[in-house]
């Protein structure tokens, strides 16, 4: 969405060019790699763990309390998982962010206040969702207990 975004207000004559049918396509498939990959890793080791009873009362397969269940050592698996996730928000973010940042410096550009509101109501919409979300993350990681990490 930020590149989407980045493209309609700091190009806006050459979006429709610029964002064409193969190019959604791969962020679209781009964010489903992302969103993939980076936890099989973590998946497979999980799955590989000894639990001490066999009877597991989950109806969802939540990776925190699978490792709770486990008889082994999951710090490392726990430190991994952590680590994965926050190279992921954190790249993520600072991709958001940059784009965000050429946008405010496009629309500062503007002449008239009315062409600077259009372009701003464009992306605010967007913007909220992401500093809501980026917000919940940071404040869910600031609140775990160093142990839990």
């Amino acid at each position: 969405m930020s590149y989407d975004g980045y493209y309609a207000v700091c190009n806006p004559l050459r979006y429709k060019l610029i964002m064409s049918g193969p190019v959604c396509r791969n962020l679209v498939l781009a964010c489903w790699i992302m969103g993939f990959f980076p936890n099989l890793i973590s998946t497979f080791k999980i799955a590989n763990l000894k639990f001490c009873d066999r009877n597991i009362q989950h109806f969802f397969c939540d990776s925190s309390p699978l490792m709770q269940l486990s008889c082994q050592n999951t710090n490392t698996l726990q430190t991994l998982n952590f680590f994965t996730a926050s190279s992921i928000v954190l790249f993520l973010f600072a991709f958001t962010l940059g784009s965000y940042v050429r946008i405010i410096m496009t629309i500062s550009t503007i002449p008239s206040f009315n062409g600077k509101f259009k372009a701003f109501s464009t992306c605010a919409s967007h913007l909220a969702v992401v500093l809501i979300s980026f917000g919940t993350v940071v404040l869910y990681m600031f609140a775990q207990e160093p142990a839990q990490i």
